[in-house]
């Protein structure tokens, strides 16, 4: 499988741990590092390069985040082998309640409700995601190369997209064995968002 390393950037400037990140990251044949200050054009702009190579999977990659070289690898073979059009991996917010990027439905108001618990090492079912860390394959992009699903409209370019994939009959997942830092001024990981839901269980 060749997989298609994709890195929008608004500003321009990446953080140094993303850059060492990058450098160390296992199995990635193509890149396009893309500078926009609309992230969702970014991200089109991605997606139209990777269709243009000869690429199985483009991975997503945000440019504040901090992964272990293998985590391409790891997204692709689980993709592989359960047949998911997108895969990510634990990602979770920077601040205070650090709760998942990660999304396990959508209630009666439209709101994205994301998971509270969930087995260690597993796949499990997503109806959306952020996009900073997730492998996506060809065919559920190959509808979006002229037409553009980042477009943000009540939601977030990631929510809008993901919308559109689950439209088309896409399946979403998340690896809950592969976890990411989320650079604030530290990482931050799944041990935090556990450490402050623990602590805060009854409020």
């Amino acid at each position: 499988m060749k997989i298609f390393l994709g890195v929008p950037c608004a500003s321009g400037i990446m953080h140094l741990e993303t850059v060492r990140s990058v450098v160390g990251l296992q199995g990635i044949t193509n890149i396009a590092f893309i500078s926009n200050a609309l992230i969702h054009d970014a991200r089109h702009q991605i997606v139209k390069e990777f269709l243009k190579s000869d690429c199985d999977y483009l991975f997503f990659l945000d440019d504040d985040m901090i992964i272990a070289p293998d985590t391409a690898l790891r997204l692709v073979e689980v993709a592989e082998r359960l047949d998911s059009d997108l895969v990510t991996a634990m990602i979770f917010r920077r601040v205070e309640p650090y709760t998942p990027c990660f999304y396990a439905e959508i209630d009666e108001m439209g709101r994205l409700i994301p998971y509270a618990e969930w087995h260690e090492n597993s796949l499990i079912p997503i109806v959306g995601c952020g996009l900073a860390a997730c492998v996506i394959s060809r065919k559920a992009l190959e509808p979006f190369e002229t037409h553009n699903p980042f477009i943000p409209k009540d939601k977030g370019e990631d929510m809008t997209f993901c919308e559109a994939l689950r439209k088309n009959g896409c399946t979403l997942s998340c690896h809950t064995g592969i976890d990411t830092g989320h650079m604030q001024r530290r990482p931050i990981t799944s041990r935090h968002w556990k450490e402050y839901y623990e602590s805060h269980k009854e409020k």
